[in-house]
């Protein structure tokens, strides 16, 4: 995948390679899965040969040290028969990767994250892929502004996500082009002082040790780049609208001219959420 990074950011970015490379097939009926899907503006972006159909993605965050260690579990459908794929990552440090429980081969280059099978996967089969990764997520900027942060944002009492078309791979390995659309489950461990915002609806939390695991599940199939994980010390806000349409408020406390604003308006924000989304 084709990426727009600063000098400073590729310079940062060496190339890794996983284990020894193994066993692939490329004869017969098994290929690689292309390194692009082709789009008509940017063919490098996302990855051919499979659909990723849902994430599940275990995220551990230190606000304190900006630390991220993730476990990604894809539930993914071959749409070729696949002697390796590519998964879209940057920056973050692999430590092993499994297809369907059993070691996989991996390299990695500055955007891909290649990975070969133990065994060929055949056309149209149903498979996971689980990545376990660490390190402490890039920001980047938007190459139409500069001075513009998108992506992994760190911020002085935690993290947010946010930014488009292919901001994903900075924190999580992902197919990461709008075609793939996925349903999503976070489960974000942080500190227990910290709350955890993320796409969908709140699951539940639990605590153990000072620590709290915020689950939340998105089940409507949306773009990588939609993902989020929003982490801090939330002022929130949960209600619903008269046709039972959920809304939750998420704001940081520190502005509180926000928060008396938003509930002034808030029969305007519900009015807007009914006339956009409904139910």
């Amino acid at each position: 995948m084709r990426r727009f990074l600063t000098g400073a950011l590729v310079l940062g970015l060496a190339l890794v390679m996983g284990p020894a490379a193994g066993v692939s097939a490329t004869d017969g009926p098994y290929g690689p899965g292309s390194p692009g899907l082709g789009d008509p503006y940017y063919p490098d972006y996302g990855n051919g040969g499979y659909d990723v159909h849902d994430y599940d993605l275990a995220v551990t965050y230190l606000p304190k040290t900006d630390q991220l260690w993730g476990v990604a579990t894809l539930s993914v459908e071959a749409t070729q028969g696949l002697s390796s794929f590519n998964l879209d990552l940057i920056g973050l440090t692999v430590r092993g990767v499994e297809v369907d429980g059993v070691t996989a081969t991996w390299s990695r280059t500055e955007h891909e994250l290649t990975i070969v099978p133990a065994t060929p996967i055949p056309d149209g089969s149903a498979f996971t892929v689980q990545v376990r990764y660490d390190g402490v997520p890039i920001t980047a900027y938007d190459p139409f502004a500069p001075d513009l942060q998108i992506g992994f944002m760190h911020t002085t009492d935690g993290a947010i996500v946010s930014g488009e078309p292919d901001v994903a791979a900075f924190w999580y390995p992902c197919n990461d082009h709008p075609r793939d659309r996925a349903t999503y489950t976070f489960r974000v461990t942080v500190p227990d002082r910290y709350d955890v915002v993320a796409n969908g609806l709140p699951v539940g939390v639990r605590g153990r040790a000072g620590w709290a695991t915020h689950v939340w599940r998105a089940s409507d199939p949306m773009a990588a780049y939609l993902a989020t994980i929003d982490i801090g010390k939330w002022v929130i806000h949960s209600y619903e609208t008269e046709r039972g349409l959920p809304v939750i408020d998420a704001i940081d406390p520190s502005r509180r001219e926000l928060v008396e604003r938003v509930l002034v308006h808030q029969e305007e924000v519900l009015a807007f959420l009914e006339d956009t989304f409904g139910t």
